[in-house]
Formats: structure tokens, C-alpha cells, sequence
């Protein structure tokens, strides 16, 4: 009953640029009464340091004067103020940290004041989608600030039982009791900081998970039109993860100054392609002028047909390697990358084709020299 009652009042939500004006204009003058008051936590902080530093001097000279038979009920009295004085002194840094937090809450809010805005009112339903999900993200930090001051706020409770313990151990009339209910106080402080910022972490995570519902309540009631314009956007957005995918990293060592420096970067799928389309259109475009010079040596210089393919081939092989090498250049993956395979590839090659090679050679040989024609008869 309640999920219907919430789903038919985030029908009739209705958030304007004049609801927004409002809620920013309500966050400037919070924020103005923030800056004022850490002013004044900066000031208490200084004065609660100068006591410390105060008590501490009048600690150091009773040490002095004692010597060492030091103790008796003014070094108890000393140690203390001591204790009560550094208790202040870390009670009034905590509440500088805390408004320093809050203000820090208050300009986030103003941020996130206008992407409800633009969730709610906007068309834009890639953006919705990203405000959701930055919406989720900041929920669970907040989540982990809360459980974090959750455990402050324990230690202080433990700290405040600690000291009522003691308290309760001590004569009323003893100049020791003040001090010691002051350190309480100074704990007490903190507690009450650590409660206020909870709260407002608190009120964020809930203002949060409401906004979160209204803008997934919109996108889920969204037309036709955009929920296809989502599908393409999602399906543009998987093919670019996919291009921008990592296949492996290459190390590359530069030489700058005198020292060896080591860059890496790595090498996607998007340059993995690029590469190859690269490769495959430099072989069609040396292929081709490979057939038109073969073609040019045959009719204007008179060039046998097979001294011309000869040439063509030399030609489109060498053309094919240095291409290789500036494609590689320019996808900026280094050749040392290929180092060890191709090494134990050529050792392999070389063992296993070395007959071959050998004939190969002896033929380009005779058909340079023209020892050999077409239509003598070998014996």
C-alpha cells in the first residue's frame, strides 16, 4: 500500500526552475551562517590551544621545583587541567573539521540541486541515466562517511562512560572533579559535533534516495522514442568500451638526460584494427602500382616478363615492410615487441627452408645473368 501511495505521489512531483531558485537561494544562506561559525571554531581552536600550552608551562615548572619526588595532589590537580585542556583542544579541531564537512555538504547539494533539476525536467535520457548512476555513487560514499562517524560517535560514548566512572569516584569537593568534568564536557562536545554531522549525512542519503526514485520513476515512463534512442546509446557505448578495450601493455625504454627512462601504454582493440585496415590498404595500394610499373617495364623498356614480376615482387615486399614499420610507428607499438617471436621464428624458417632458399637464390641469380632463356633446352 505504501509502494503505491509513494508511486502515485511521484506522479503529481512536479520540480521547477523556481523550486530550484529557492533551494539554492536556502543553501547560500546556510552558508553563510556556516562560514560564521567556523570562524568561530578557528578562534575557540586557537584559545583552547593557548590553555593547553598555559597548563602545560605550570606543569613544567612544578616538575622543575619538584625534581624528582614529583607527584602529591597539585601534580594530580596539574595532570588534570592537562588532560581536560588537550581534551578541548582535540574537541574544538573536530568541530572545525565537522562545519569545515558541513560546508563541504552544502556545496555538494548545490551541485546535485541542479542535476535533480535537469533529471527531472531535462529530455536528455543518456544524461538521466548518468545522473542516476553519479546519484548511486555518492549514496554509498556517504555510507561509508556514516559508518565511519558511527564509530566515532562510540568511542566518545565510551570515553564519556569512562569518565563518569570516575567522576562518581571523586569527592565532591575535590578541585580535581572540576577538571575532569571538564574534559567530560569537551567529550560531551564532540559527541554532539559527531551527532550533527551524522544527521546531516543522514538527510543527504535519504534526500538522495528520494531524488533517485522520482528521476528512475521518469526514466521508467519514458516514450518509445527515447527508450530506442537509450538502446542505440547503449549499444554505441558497449562497441566504444570494446574499442577502447586493453589487450596488453608494451613497455618502451627512452634514453632522456643520460637516464633510462621506461614509458607504457597499451595497446586497444581500436589500434589493433586500425592497424590492420592500415596494412591491407597499403598492400592493395602497393600491389597496384607494383601491376602498373610491371606493366610499364614490359611495354617501354622491353623487359621480359619474368624479370618484370621478379621486380614487381622485390618491389611490393619491400613496400609491404616498411609499412609494417611506420604502422607500427604510428600505433606507437614498439618492434621490440616482436622481438623474441620473430627471432625464434626466423631460427625456425631458416633451419626448415634453408634448401629452398638456397635454389631460390641460385635461380634469381641465372635469370639476372639471362644464362638461361626461354625455350633452351637443359641437359
Amino acid at each position: 500500500l505504501l509502494e503505491r501511495q509513494a508511486a502515485e505521489a511521484r506522479k503529481r512531483v512536479i520540480f521547477s526552475r523556481a523550486d530550484l531558485n529557492n533551494a539554492q537561494a536556502s543553501l547560500k544562506a546556510t552558508r553563510g551562517t556556516l562560514d560564521k561559525e567556523l570562524e568561530s571554531s578557528l578562534a575557540s581552536e586557537q584559545t583552547s590551544i593557548s590553555d593547553l600550552a598555559e597548563v602545560q608551562h605550570a606543569l613544567a615548572d612544578f616538575g622543575a621545583r619538584q625534581g624528582p619526588r614529583l607527584g602529591g595532589p597539585q601534580y594530580e590537580l596539574l595532570k588534570a587541567r592537562e588532560q581536560s585542556a588537550m581534551a578541548w583542544v582535540e574537541s574544538s579541531r573536530f568541530r572545525t573539521e565537522v562545519v569545515s564537512a558541513l560546508i563541504s555538504i552544502n556545496q555538494s547539494y548545490s551541485a546535485l540541486w541542479n542535476q535533480r533539476y535537469d533529471g527531472m525536467v531535462g529530455t536528455d535520457s543518456g544524461k538521466r541515466r548518468t545522473i542516476l548512476e553519479e546519484f548511486g555513487t555518492i549514496s554509498k560514499k556517504l555510507q561509508s562517511w556514516r559508518e565511519y562517524i558511527q564509530r566515532q560517535l562510540d568511542v566518545y560514548t565510551a570515553a564519556d562512560r569512562n569518565l563518569e566512572s570516575r567522576l562518581a569516584g571523586l569527592d565532591k569537593r575535590s578541585p580535581i572533579r572540576q577538571a575532569v568534568q571538564a574534559q567530560r564536557d569537551a567529550f560531551n562536545l564532540q559527541k554532539a559535533q559527531g551527532e550533527r554531522l551524522y544527521a546531516a549525512l543522514e538527510q543527504a542519503g535519504d534526500d538522495l534516495q528520494s531524488w533517485r526514485e522520482d528521476i528512475e520513476y521518469i526514466h521508467q515512463t519514458r516514450g518509445f522514442g527515447e527508450r530506442f534512442q537509450d538502446w542505440f546509446d547503449g549499444v554505441l557505448d558497449a562497441a566504444r568500451r570494446l574499442w577502447n578495450f586493453e589487450l596488453f601493455v608494451v613497455e618502451d625504454t627512452l634514453e632522456v638526460g643520460g637516464k633510462k627512462v621506461v614509458t607504457s601504454h597499451g595497446v586497444t582493440v581500436g589500434k589493433s584494427v586500425g592497424t590492420i585496415l592500415l596494412l591491407l590498404a597499403g598492400y592493395l595500394a602497393a600491389s597496384f602500382l607494383g601491376r602498373r610499373m610491371r606493366r610499364i617495364m614490359v611495354k617501354r623498356f622491353g623487359t621480359s616478363e619474368h624479370q618484370a614480376n621478379l621486380i614487381r615482387r622485390g618491389f611490393v615486399s619491400l613496400a609491404i615492410f616498411v609499412l609494417f614499420i611506420v604502422t607500427l610507428n604510428l600505433a606507437r607499438i614498439p618492434i621490440t615487441v616482436f622481438a623474441f617471436l620473430g627471432g625464434a621464428l626466423v631460427i625456425g624458417v631458416g633451419f626448415g627452408t634453408q634448401t629452398l632458399i638456397k635454389n631460390l637464390i641460385c635461380g634469381i641469380i641465372i635469370l639476372m645473368e639471362r644464362k638461361v632463356q626461354v625455350g633452351d633446352t637443359v641437359v
